[in-house]
C-alpha cells in the first residue's frame, strides 16, 4: 500500500527519505537573548515535501502582556538537503518569549506523504528575544550539525546566523572546509540561500562541492569533514563590520555511498509497459552500488499518480503516492538487479491495473546498512536531457486510428514519394513502427524494432522506410503489414493493406513507336483520382507541333491515349473547371506518368512559436528557424528574435513568425543558433554552432490558420557537460564561384546551410548552418565553412564515434547536402546543393534562367517559351526545367520538360499547346509571371523519377 495519507512528492538526488514517519530532532534557537533578526530552524530526521513549509507553522508570545500570537513569516525555505527548514518570522519584539508551534488544521509531510506527527499542544519550541541587540553574529545551526556521524558522503554544507553577514567576507578563507585534513578538490565558495526565485537571505549561507559537469562530488566514505568559520585574521562579519566568534562543526559521513547509477536493462530503457510488469514480467532495473557489503539492504520509493478512479479524472488532480521496496542484498556487492517481481507495479490482473495511473513513475535507490541509510539516487532514463528524466508507465496499447495525415482508413495508403513510408495517426504517440511486404520489410538492426522518423503528441507519425524506390508502371499495389508500438513497446494488432504510389514522373518503358501512353491524374494534397480532367497528346516533331488525342479521365483518374508516332510526345491536363492548375509535360520519356495537380491560386498557412532556451546567452547568438513548408522558392530559415525571460517557463524565449507556409502539408521545423565569426581565421565548428533543436512530424496546417511551436533547446552545443556526441561537426571547407551571378556581395553574400532528406517528407529539412566569406581568390570566389549538430551525424568511425540519434532512427538520411545559395538584386535565386559525400573543392552555382525579351514564338499547335538553357552538359548531371506562367487573373500553367543536351541550341524551349476555345493559349491575354526554375543532380534518371525527387 501507499506509505502516507498524505500526497507525496518527487524527491531531488541526494535527498534522504525514509520508510518511517518523520519526526522533529531539533529546533533552533533556545534560551535567552536571541537577537531579533534570528531565524528559526527546524530540524527533521528526513527530507520533507516543500508545499507547506511556509504555512505550517505560527509563532507566539507567552509573555504577560505582550503582543501574542500571529507574528507573520517574511520567508521560509528548506536546506540540509531538505532536512532543515529555516523560517524567517518579522515583528519579533524585545524581551518577549515566544512559542514555534504549529499551526492548527496545517499537516506537515515528508516526501512520501507521511505526516509528522504533532505534539497535543502543537509547541515545539521556544525562546526568549534579547532586550538589545548583541555586538556580534551567532551561530544558530549548521547542518549537518557538529559531531553527527552517517552523514551523507554527497552532503551540502548549511550555516545559519543571527543576523545577516557581509557577503565579501565569505569566501574559502573564512569558511574553511577540509576532509580528512585536506581541502577538497572542488572547494566552490559558499553562497547565500535562495529563498523564493531569485531572492537570497544572508542569514543562511550553503555550500557543496559540485564537479565541473554539474554532479554532486562525494567528500569520500568514513571521512572526517570539518568545517572552520571565521579562522583567526578571516573573520565573517555582519554587515556593520562586527565579526562571527570563530568556531569548528565536524561530522564523519557513511561508511557507504548512495547507490553510483540505475538502469533499465529491459526493453525499452525509458519506459515501463504491459510486457515489463504482466504475461512475461520482464521488468529488470539494475542499481550500481560503491561499497556495500554483505548484510546491507537495498530499497527503493517509487513516485506516481495514484490509480484513476472510475469515472476517470483529469491526470493532474491525481494524487502522487509512494510505495517503499526493500530486499537483503546479494553478491555481487557491486550491483543488484529489481525484478519485475520486487517491484510489484501490478494491483490487480484481471483487467490489468497498475498500483499508478498511466505516466511519469519516479524511481529512488538507497542502500541500508542497519539504521544507516544513505540519500537516494533517482533514475534518469535520459541523462542527455537537463534535470532527471525518469520513465514512463504505460498499461495502454495503441490503437491505429487511420493512414495519411487526415485519413481513417488502414487498408489503403497512397504516396507520391520514393519508398514505402507509411504516415499515419495513432491513439498516442509512437516509438517504433514495423512495415512488412512480401520483398521486405523496414528493419534495419536485425533484432531491433525499426523506430518511427517521427511521431508528435497528436499521435500522428512517420514509419522507417521500406526501400522499393520507385515501383515499376503496372505493378499492382504492394501488399503491406503494419504493426505499431508506442513509448512501452505496447504493440497494437498488426493490420493488413495495399500500398499505390502515385506521382512517378517517367516510369515504365521509354517512348516506343505505337506505344499507348497511360496517363494518371490526382490531387497533388490529397492524392486522391482526378475525374473528369481532359487530357491533351500533341507532337512535337522537328520543331513542328500538333494534336494527336484527347479524351477525359474515368473514375480511378486513369486514360490511356495513342502517342506521337515520331516526334516528341508532350501531355497536358486541363482540370480547370475543378479549381486545377494547367499541367504540361513537355516531352514524355515513357509509355506512362502519373501527374500531380495542384489548386489554382492555393490559400496557405502561417506559422508562429518561439526558441527557448535555458541558457541566457542565447539572447546575442542568431537564431532562425526553419519549416519544410515555407514556400519555394523563399527564404528557408526565419529570424527568431525579440527575446524576453519568461517567469512562466523559466527560460528565454526569442520570438519567431507569423511567416507563410504551404497548408495542408506534413512538415518539419528545426531551430538553428550560431556564432557569426568575424573572419575564416575566428570560424571553428565549437564555436559557430550553439544550438540545434527539432521537431518532427509538424501536423498540417489547415488553410488560411496560424500554426503554433516551441522549439525548445537543450544544453549549448559547446558545454562542456554535454555528450560528446553531440556536438558540432564540420563540413569539408570548400569553395563557391558566383562568377555567374555578377553583383553578389558581401551585402547580398551566399546563404550557406545544412540540409538532410526525411522519409515521408516532401520537402528537406535544415540541421546545420553555414557561412560564406568574401576571399576574392580568384575574384567572384567564396569560403564556405558550415557545421552541423553531432545529432545528424552520418558517419560512424572505428574509433568509437557513433551515428546521430536521428540518422539511426532514419529521420534523417546518413548523407547530408551542403546548400550554398545566392540571391541577386533581381530576386533571382540559384545555388548547388551538393552531397557531403561528393562535395568538390570548388562548387559552381549555374546562371538563373532568365528569359529574354521576347520569349515566345508561335509554332502551329502551340505557343513556344524560350530561355537560357543553364544545365551545361559539362556538369554530368541529368536536368530537368520546370515553368510556371500566372496570368492577370492569377490562374496558373506548370510545364516540365528535360534538359537537352548543348548540341541542341543555347536556349531552352518547352511548348505551350493551344487548347484554348478556338485553338488559343488558355491564359488572359496581358503581362504574364514567369518563373523559371531548373533542377539537376548526378543520380537523376530521367527515365524513372518521381516529381518528389525533384525538390528534395
Amino acid at each position: 500500500g501507499a506509505l502516507g495519507t498524505e500526497a507525496a512528492s518527487v524527491p531531488k538526488e541526494g535527498e534522504q527519505i525514509l520508510g518511517a514517519a518523520p519526526t522533529i530532532t531539533n529546533v533552533f534557537p533556545t534560551g535567552m537573548s536571541v537577537d531579533l533578526d534570528s531565524p528559526i530552524v527546524i530540524v527533521f530526521s528526513e527530507s520533507m515535501a516543500t508545499d507547506k513549509i511556509n504555512i505550517a507553522f505560527e509563532f507566539a508570545s507567552t509573555t504577560v502582556g505582550g503582543t501574542g500570537g500571529g507574528i507573520p513569516l517574511a520567508a521560509s525555505t528548506l536546506i540540509g538537503d531538505g532536512h532543515m527548514a529555516v523560517l524567517f518570522p518579522v515583528g519579533l519584539q524585545a524581551g518577549e518569549t515566544y512559542q514555534v508551534r504549529f499551526r492548527q488544521n496545517v499537516v506537515l509531510s515528508d516526501r512520501t506523504g507521511q505526516a509528522v506527527v504533532q505534539p497535543a499542544d502543537r509547541v515545539i519550541g521556544s525562546f526568549t528575544t534579547a532586550m538589545t541587540a548583541a555586538d556580534a553574529p551567532v551561530l544558530i545551526a549548521t547542518w549537518p550539525m557538529t559531531g553527527t556521524t552517517n552523514q551523507s558522503p554527497t552532503t551540502e554544507i548549511d550555516a545559519v546566523f543571527s543576523r545577516s553577514i557581509e557577503p565579501s567576507t565569505v569566501d574559502n578563507l573564512s569558511w574553511v572546509v577540509t576532509v580528512n585534513g585536506s581541502a577538497p578538490a572542488q572547494n566552490p565558495a559558499p553562497q547565500p540561500i535562495g529563498i523564493a526565485g531569485l531572492a537570497t537571505d544572508n542569514r543562511a549561507y550553503r555550500w557543496r562541492s559540485v564537479g565541473p559537469t554539474g554532479e554532486f562530488e562525494s567528500l569520500g566514505t568514513n571521512a572526517n569533514v570539518r568545517l572552520e568559520l571565521s579562522p583567526a585574521g578571516h573573520a565573517l562579519e555582519d554587515t556593520f563590520g562586527m565579526p562571527l566568534a570563530n568556531g569548528v562543526i565536524t561530522f564523519t559521513t557513511l561508511p557507504f555511498s548512495a547507490p553510483t547509477g540505475a538502469a533499465i536493462t529491459s526493453q525499452p530503457a525509458d519506459a515501463i509497459g504491459i510486457a515489463q510488469i504482466s504475461g512475461p514480467a520482464d521488468l529488470a532495473i539494475a542499481v550500481d552500488l560503491d561499497g556495500a557489503q554483505s548484510g546491507d539492504r537495498i530499497g527503493v520509493f517509487l513516485f506516481g499518480k495514484e490509480p484513476q478512479p472510475t469515472p476517470p479524472i483529469p491526470i493532474e488532480n491525481l494524487r502522487t503516492i509512494a510505495f517503499q521496496r526493500e530486499v537483503p542484498l546479494e553478491a555481487p556487492f557491486t550491483t543488484f538487479t529489481f525484478t519485475a517481481q520486487e517491484l510489484d507495479l501490478v494491483r490487480t490482473t484481471s483487467p490489468l491495473g497498475a498500483r499508478f495511473a498511466d505516466g511519469t513513475v519516479a524511481f529512488a535507490f538507497y542502500l541500508k546498512r542497519g539504521t544507516a541509510v544513505s540519500p537516494i539516487k533517482l533514475l534518469d532514463v535520459d541523462p542527455v536531457k537537463n534535470g532527471t528524466q525518469s520513465p514512463t508507465l504505460d498499461t495502454v496499447a495503441p490503437v491505429l486510428l487511420g493512414l495519411s495525415t487526415t485519413g481513417n482508413v488502414v487498408t489503403s495508403f497512397r504516396s507520391d514519394e520514393r519508398d514505402l513510408v507509411l504516415v499515419g495517426r495513432a491513439s498516442e504517440p509512437l516509438r517504433a513502427a514495423l512495415v512488412s511486404t512480401p520483398a521486405s520489410d523496414n528493419v534495419v538492426d536485425p533484432g531491433e524494432l525499426p523506430a518511427v522518423t517521427g511521431s508528435n503528441a497528436s499521435g500522428l507519425f512517420i514509419a522507417a522506410p521500406v526501400r522499393i524506390g520507385v515501383v515499376a508502371a503496372g505493378t499492382p499495389p504492394v501488399p503491406y503489414t503494419l504493426t505499431i508500438y508506442d513509448s512501452a513497446l505496447n504493440s497494437a494488432t498488426a493490420v493488413h493493406g495495399r500500398f499505390l504510389q502515385v506521382g512517378q514522373a517517367a516510369n515504365g518503358s521509354r517512348m516506343g513507336l505505337f506505344s499507348d501512353i497511360k496517363v494518371e491524374v490526382v490531387d497533388a494534397k490529397t492524392l486522391l483520382p482526378v475525374v473528369g480532367a481532359t487530357v491533351y497528346v500533341h507532337e512535337n516533331l522537328d520543331g513542328f507541333t500538333s494534336m494527336v488525342a484527347t479524351g477525359l479521365t474515368d473514375a480511378m483518374g486513369h486514360i490511356t491515349l495513342a502517342p506521337a508516332l515520331l516526334g516528341e510526345t508532350i501531355v497536358t491536363v486541363d482540370a480547370t473547371s475543378q479549381s486545377y492548375e494547367l499541367f504540361t509535360f513537355d516531352g514524355l520519356p515513357t509509355e506512362s506518368v502519373s501527374i500531380p495537380l495542384r489548386k489554382n491560386a492555393p490559400v496557405g498557412a502561417t506559422v508562429s512559436g518561439s526558441v527557448s532556451t535555458t541558457d541566457t546567452n542565447f539572447a546575442v547568438y542568431q537564431k532562425g528557424v526553419a519549416d519544410t513548408r515555407f514556400p519555394t522558392p523563399g527564404e528557408t530559415v526565419a529570424l527568431a528574435g525579440s527575446c524576453s525571460v519568461s517567469p512562466q517557463a523559466q527560460a528565454l524565449l526569442c520570438n519567431f513568425g507569423p511567416t507563410g507556409i504551404r497548408a495542408n502539408e506534413i512538415g518539419a521545423q528545426s531551430a538553428v543558433v550560431v556564432l557569426t565569426p568575424p573572419n575564416p581565421f575566428a570560424y571553428s565548428a565549437l564555436t559557430f554552432l550553439k544550438g540545434f533543436s527539432l521537431t518532427l512530424p509538424m501536423s498540417p496546417a489547415p488553410p488560411a490558420t496560424t500554426q503554433t511551436n516551441t522549439l525548445v533547446m537543450g544544453t549549448s552545443l559547446d558545454a562542456g557537460t554535454l555528450d560528446a556526441e553531440e556536438r558540432p561537426i564540420d563540413v569539408t571547407p570548400a569553395g563557391l564561384s558566383t562568377v555567374n551571378w555578377p553583383g553578389i556581395t558581401t551585402s547580398n553574400k551566399p546563404r550557406v546551410r545544412v540540409e538532410g532528406v526525411s522519409p515521408g517528407l516532401p520537402y528537406d529539412v535544415t540541421v546545420g548552418s553555414g557561412i560564406a566569406f568574401n576571399d576574392s581568390l580568384p575574384p567572384d570566389t567564396w569560403a564556405l565553412r558550415a557545421a552541423y549538430p553531432g545529432s545528424v551525424d552520418g558517419i560512424a568511425n572505428l574509433g568509437g564515434d557513433l551515428l546521430g540519434r536521428y540518422v539511426k532512427s532514419q529521420t534523417i538520411e546518413a548523407d547530408l547536402l551542403l546548400r550554398a545559395e545566392v540571391v541577386d538584386a533581381a530576386g533571382n535565386r540559384g545555388g548547388v546543393r551538393p552531397r557531403l559525400s561528393m562535395l568538390a573543392t570548388v562548387l559552381l552555382a549555374p546562371a538563373a534562367p532568365t528569359p529574354g525579351l521576347n520569349p515566345f514564338a508561335s509554332n502551329l499547335a502551340t505557343l513556344d517559351f524560350s530561355f537560357p538553357d543553364v544545365l551545361t552538359d559539362a556538369a554530368a548531371e541529368g536536368g530537368i526545367y520546370r515553368v510556371r506562367l500566372t496570368d492577370g487573373t492569377g490562374f496558373s500553367w506548370t510545364i516540365w520538360r528535360l534538359d537537352a543536351p548543348d548540341s541542341a541550341g543555347p536556349d531552352a524551349v518547352v511548348h505551350l499547346p493551344l487548347i484554348g476555345l478556338g485553338n488559343t493559349l488558355p491564359l488572359a491575354s496581358g503581362n504574364l509571371g514567369a518563373q523559371i526554375s531548373a533542377f539537376a543532380w548526378p543520380t537523376f534518371d530521367p527515365a524513372s523519377f518521381l516529381w518528389t525527387d525533384v525538390e528534395r
